[in-house]
This record gives C-alpha cells, structure tokens and sequence, in this order.
C-alpha cells in the first residue's frame, strides 16, 4: 500500500507522540504490540466515558441531586466531546498500525 508523503508524516508524528521519540528503533512486532496496547486503553476511556454518561443521566433523570439541569448538559457536552476524541484517535490508530504492518 502507497502512502503519502503527508500521511507518513502524519503516521509518524502518531507514532513519536505514543510510543516515544526512539520509536524507529522497536522492531514490528514491538510497535504492534504497543499500538495494540494503545487500543485496548482507548476501549478502556470509551466504557468509561459510557459509564460516566449513564451515571450522570441516571443521576439527574432520577432527580437524585439538587444541581440544576446546565449542569448535566455541561457534564454531556464534555464527556461526548471526551468519547468523539476518543474515537478519532481509534480511527488513526488503525491507520497507523496499517502502516506499521506495510513497513
């Protein structure tokens, strides 16, 4: 697969940010094990930020507390703005690990 030269910089720029400046000398199967890591704590911050925005829903729907309403819609702003952050790092994660595996 081809890559361009601004998406492997972009690549690079994934890959020095989360695995470290020295990255270029793990070997493939190091970088696919840390990339692999890195996944599995982006699937731990979405069960978390879907925890979080059932909670806090449960707690306002539920009238369990006395804060008023912007509250809740400040709390589900961020925590939505949190999981889409979330998924877009997923989404260049896989890119990258595409990457990394056609290297």
């Amino acid at each position: 697969m081809e890559f361009t030269d601004e998406q492997v910089k972009k690549y690079e720029t994934f890959l020095k940010y989360h695995l470290g400046k020295n990255f270029d000398e793990l070997d493939q199967d190091q970088k696919r094990q840390a990339l692999n890591a890195r996944d599995r704590r982006f699937n731990l911050l979405m069960i978390i930020n879907i925890a979080a925005l059932l909670f806090f829903g449960y707690w306002f729907l539920a009238e369990v507390t006395q804060l008023p309403d912007l509250v809740l819609y400040i709390l589900l702003a961020v925590f939505v703005l949190n999981m889409l952050s979330v998924v877009y790092q997923k989404k260049m994660l896989k890119e990258v690990q595409t990457y990394v595996e056609s290297q």
